[in-house]
């Protein structure tokens, strides 16, 4: 067993700073279903009684023993991911819209019309998000309710979440978080209305995201002069589903930008990356600043080619897959954790976790064997298996 010798806290800087650490950091994204189902507790209890649902998150890390760090410290309600998140979709409810065992699921739809471009333009998206668009997506919402919910939401993160884990010493290692605007656009477009815009209007998109970006990219600046966090977080799933030329125009400049200047502040980009990246890559290594971002990987991208292509300047985390998580066995989930240790944590910079969210049905068994591998096994093998 390896002989731990840093706090969380410790590990977790010397893991944001490219270097080697005691152990490898584990950090798996550990979402309220899996631990609902852990506890025994109904999809439809734990999506409508936050506090039950932070007890089972409790549990579940109390039983395993704990890990590192948190990749959110309130449960993932569809209030929480729609409005603190501001994630664009209509949340179907397990025990509303759903059977009471039923996961929460989400519909996409064109809920954005195109002529909200311009008051996106005019107005900020926030505004338009909070004031207008939420209540389109959710149609539960009474009108003017919106600011209370968030209010509830908040109160809720700040005197019963964060008490609880800074209790088991451990917090969330991120600062502000949301998609990047093309994503979101997307998503609340639609993929086929979208699209459609990118190709048929896409000087409107090109407006549209960069007015957005400019306020995500002030808004992450804000939250890190407030909050300090080591960290700010981004999210994008489709882009790699288009051809260079629509990633070179309205992806790639505002990633850039958003890594260039939060470095400038010591602040490193986390970048939720799912779906395959693998032609995109090179693009990360020729613009961006070495050790400014770690790729969060959902195990559709070869997370080892990744790393042997940007060896010694991107950091990892990721990326065990829902597979493995839900249907192997713990001697195949700790045999993919050592390999991932070995192949992409050999030199620091790098947080073991699953790919993307934990799956609902992840086991006890598995995710415990995630964490334990990580606090077990030694971090000083290089690939060819010679010391480092």
């Amino acid at each position: 067993m390896t002989s731990e010798t840093m706090t969380k806290a410790e590990r977790l800087e010397a893991t944001l700073a490219f270097e080697k650490a005691d152990r490898v950091l584990v950090v798996p994204q550990v979402v309220k279903s899996t631990a609902a189902n852990y506890c025994g507790v109904t999809q439809a209890e734990a999506e409508r009684d936050m506090e039950a649902a932070l007890q089972c998150e409790l549990k579940l890390y109390d039983d395993i023993g704990g890990w590192d760090a948190l990749y959110l410290d309130i449960p993932d309600s569809a209030e929480m991911q729609l409005l603190m998140w501001q994630f664009p979709l209509q949340w179907k409810r397990p025990g509303i819209e759903l059977p009471d065992d039923g996961i929460l699921q989400c519909l996409e739809w064109e809920a954005m019309k195109f002529e909200d471009y311009d008051r996106i333009i005019e107005e900020g998206y926030r505004k338009y998000f909070l004031e207008d668009y939420a209540y389109r997506v959710m149609p539960s919402f009474e009108p003017g309710s919106v600011p209370r919910i968030v209010q509830d939401l908040n109160d809720f993160l700040t005197q019963r979440c964060v008490p609880e884990w800074n209790k088991r010493g451990v917090s969330t290692y991120t600062g502000w978080a949301g998609n990047h605007p093309f994503f979101q656009l997307s998503l609340s477009r639609s993929l086929l209305k979208f699209t459609e815009d990118v190709y048929h209007h896409p000087d409107v998109v090109d407006r549209v995201i960069k007015a957005m970006a400019k306020e995500m990219i002030a808004g992450a600046l804000a939250d890190h002069k407030e909050s300090g966090a080591r960290c700010t977080f981004m999210v994008e799933e489709r882009v790699p589903y288009y051809p260079p030329a629509v990633f070179e125009r309205f992806w790639w400049p505002h990633v850039v930008e958003l890594v260039h200047t939060m470095w400038a502040e010591g602040v490193v980009t986390i970048l939720h990356l799912d779906t395959d990246w693998g032609r995109y890559l090179p693009y990360f290594k020729r613009d961006l600043p070495k050790a400014s971002y770690m790729l969060q990987l959902d195990s559709t991208t070869d997370i080892f080619a990744a790393k042997e292509l940007l060896q010694g300047h991107a950091m990892f985390h990721g990326d065990v897959p829902a597979a493995l998580q839900a249907l192997g066995t713990p001697e195949e989930m700790e045999a993919y954790c050592k390999r991932l240790i070995d192949e992409v944590g050999y030199e620091g910079g790098f947080i073991l976790g699953t790919g993307c969210d934990s799956a609902p049905d992840c086991t006890f068994d598995n995710l415990k064997t995630l964490v334990d591998t990580a606090k077990e096994h030694e971090l000083s093998k290089s690939p060819d298996g010679a010391a480092r």
